[in-house]
């Protein structure tokens, strides 16, 4: 690339052949519109898509600035597209189901997260961009021959399209100096945009979590009135004029609702709903990555029914591993599978005098549970509830307290998010339990408080189970906790009142 202004022969040469080729470009565009709508449909149904080829103008335009050896094949945004979210966890959930349409056709040294090359300090532009060559042999036929398919892919939020817009019309495109004045500004104006980006995140993930915490809002009473609407759609001439994608909500929310109750025969009915739309998505051959929610759902539900010892336990548990083998960085199946081995590990426990190969499986399964735990602590370090799981079995086996001092950001902010929880009236009890436990982890004596505020809203023994089977992971470092034998008797004794 020459940085030198091109001769005025070289430039109309260049300009005329890019013209010749504009209306491949055109019809390029319709392809690239197609696939982003197609990306947004399983990422972001409510995101804004954008598609064009370079105009003439704008490429003689920038041909005037700089001499480019062959610019008609070395461009790389000639045909573009965009895609506008909502908010940033939206950029990262399109960012992936891209990585997976074109995988193996991204340009990765030329394409860039630009919200990754921003200084500490810094503030700005934050798109990410991808560049990605179309295999020819799937275009129409007179696309086939395109000696440059390239096409070039932003993801950015509402906001941060608001700033980049502005600041690209008035600060990076004239062609005069822009005084500091006016570029503090815009960088001031980047800054405060991406304060509230972070807000809308914030504010997007907890009520998605409030939202499907149905118990929360819900009497039961009204949760079986919305059951039996539920079923009302999924039976019949109603359920054939659904999509397929209503279908699966509809079969999905089923099972959410139904977890809600304490009721054995609504959960046995919702997974009954669920394998029935599992069922007709195998016959049909549909796409099974699509499925993974109805997997997790039935999973949880069928892990909550059935003892350890039982098949149908077992094959809940198969659920939750396809779950992850369709979703591979699901929380939410992740901490339910991690569960799962806690249970079987828990039975075991009450076998009275347990063989050698009853010990080993138990340590097999209590490994798998840390295991699991960890790999969702990888993914998100602040979830209390995944912290107070991973945090105790990392305790029991290490048989050290390093690990809090190591992490204690963590169970800060994971103290925090409990707090939002208890504020928001989603997770309760166990939201208390679990804001408890971190504090008495750090020597904190607001540990009492939230011990006795949860056991106050407990009213099943299991709960009380539980949480005194968590004291008994972490009883190597008890002298390290002055408050432990309080609570351990507190929650003893809720217990022993629960029995009478």
């Amino acid at each position: 690339m020459n940085p030198q202004v091109p001769s005025r022969e070289k430039w109309r040469r260049d300009v005329a052949d890019y013209a010749e080729r504009y209306p491949l470009y055109e019809r390029l565009k319709v392809k690239l519109e197609k696939d982003l709508s197609d990306v947004c449909s399983k990422a972001s149904i409510h995101a804004i898509i954008q598609a064009r080829p370079k105009s003439v103008l704008s490429f003689s335009e920038k041909l005037s600035r700089k001499t480019y050896e062959n610019p008609c094949d070395d461009f790389t945004d000639l045909c573009a597209g965009r895609i506008i979210t909502n908010t940033g966890n939206e950029v990262s959930t399109i960012s992936k189901e891209i990585e997976k349409k074109y995988k193996g056709a991204i340009d990765w040294p030329n394409s860039l997260d630009h919200t990754k090359h921003l200084k500490i300090r810094e503030f700005g532009y934050r798109s990410v961009h991808y560049i990605i060559t179309l295999n020819t042999q799937k275009l129409d036929e007179d696309l086939k021959n395109m000696s440059n398919p390239r096409v070039e892919v932003q993801v950015r939020t509402l906001l941060e399209h608001a700033w980049s817009d502005i600041d690209h019309e008035y600060v990076y495109k004239p062609n005069f100096p822009i005084p500091d004045l006016w570029k503090r500004e815009s960088f001031r104006c980047a800054a405060l945009l991406e304060n509230v980006d972070a807000a809308f995140n914030r504010m997007q993930v907890g009520l998605e979590r409030y939202r499907v915490s149905y118990g929360t809002y819900l009497t039961p009473k009204q949760i079986m009135a919305e059951l039996a609407m539920l079923k009302y759609m999924l039976e019949g001439s109603v359920y054939e004029a659904l999509s397929r994608e209503e279908r699966a909500n509809t079969a999905i929310k089923y099972g959410r609702l139904s977890a809600e109750l304490d009721d054995r025969g609504s959960w046995e009915e919702a997974v009954g709903v669920i394998t029935k739309y599992i069922a007709e998505t195998v016959t049909n051959r549909l796409p099974p990555e699509k499925n993974w929610p109805l997997y997790l759902q039935r999973g949880i539900l069928m892990c909550t029914i059935y003892s350890p010892n039982e098949r149908k336990f077992v094959e809940g548990q198969g659920d939750l591993l396809e779950t992850l083998k369709l979703s591979q960085f699901n929380l939410e199946a992740l901490v339910s599978l991690a569960d799962t081995y806690e249970l079987l590990a828990e039975e075991l426990l009450l076998v009275k005098q347990p063989t050698e190969q009853q010990i080993s499986d138990r340590q097999g399964f209590e490994k798998q549970a840390l295991q699991k735990y960890k790999e969702a602590y990888g993914l998100d370090p602040s979830d209390p509830r995944v912290l107070a799981h991973y945090l105790c079995w990392e305790i029991k086996f290490s048989k050290s307290s390093d690990i809090i001092r190591y992490i204690r950001p963590s169970i800060l902010q994971a103290i925090c998010r409990s707090q939002e929880q208890i504020e928001m009236k989603i997770y309760l009890p166990w939201a208390h339990y679990y804001k408890g436990l971190l504090n008495l982890l750090i020597n904190d004596d607001d540990c009492r408080s939230a011990y006795s505020k949860a056991i106050k809203m407990t009213a099943s023994r299991h709960v009380f189970e539980a949480n005194i089977r968590f004291l008994k992971r972490i009883e190597s470092i008890w002298s390290e906790i002055p408050q432990y034998t309080t609570i351990e008797k507190l929650l003893k004794v809720a217990l022993q009142g629960e029995k009478a």
